[in-house]
């Protein structure tokens, strides 16, 4: 189902002339995909784990474009999140946008599957949370403070630009979602 052949490509660019059984196998090539991207973004453990042991499955996904990731572990969570705190000259506009959204689903994952678990001490882990929280809480405040400096207009402070939505207000809202996404989740 997600092996590539010359017949699957050669289908794919003319659908309107394939019979009904080759279409239903280009659907469900396209919703297997969309099922191991989903999969792959939880980063379940066992799932990644029993993935990882069968063979050919990694061949057939990198095919596909769809790495199998790593396990998530807390040191190598720290780690970045660490760096970027400790950075002195930290602007929210230097965040690589794709690679933070990524480390914060993996904070989430990590919380989820791996705390209690964890061979680590509870308290290392606390202290260990709480600072990744202390800098989330900062990137939020940047990106709030950076998303309202850049929609207030210099005529007037309460008039807002709505007519078009650059890249950089864009970037903000994910920042700002994701973040208060993990705090609202962490909360329930």
């Amino acid at each position: 189902m997600l092996m590539q052949s010359t017949k699957m490509t050669n289908a794919r660019q003319e659908l309107s002339s394939l019979n009904a059984k080759m279409r239903y196998q280009i659907q469900l090539q396209d919703k297997a995909i969309d099922l191991f991207k989903f999969v792959f973004e939880q980063q379940r453990p066992t799932i990644i784990r029993d993935i990882k042991c069968i063979g050919a499955a990694s061949t057939l996904l990198r095919e596909q474009n769809i790495p199998i990731p790593d396990v998530v572990n807390l040191p190598d969570l720290m780690e970045f999140f660490d760096k970027k705190a400790l950075a002195t000259n930290f602007n929210i506009r230097t965040v690589n946008i794709e690679k933070y959204v990524i480390k914060v689903k993996q904070l989430r994952c990590w919380i989820k599957h791996f705390y209690k678990q964890s061979t680590i001490p509870e308290l290392t882990r606390i202290k260990a949370l709480q600072r990744c929280m202390n800098f989330l809480i900062k990137v939020t405040k940047l990106a709030l403070k950076e998303f309202f400096e850049h929609n207030i207009t210099a005529d007037s402070p309460t008039k807002t630009k709505r007519d078009e939505e650059n890249e950089e207000e864009k970037d903000y809202k994910l920042l700002i979602k994701t973040n208060l996404s993990l705090f609202d989740w962490i909360c329930v």
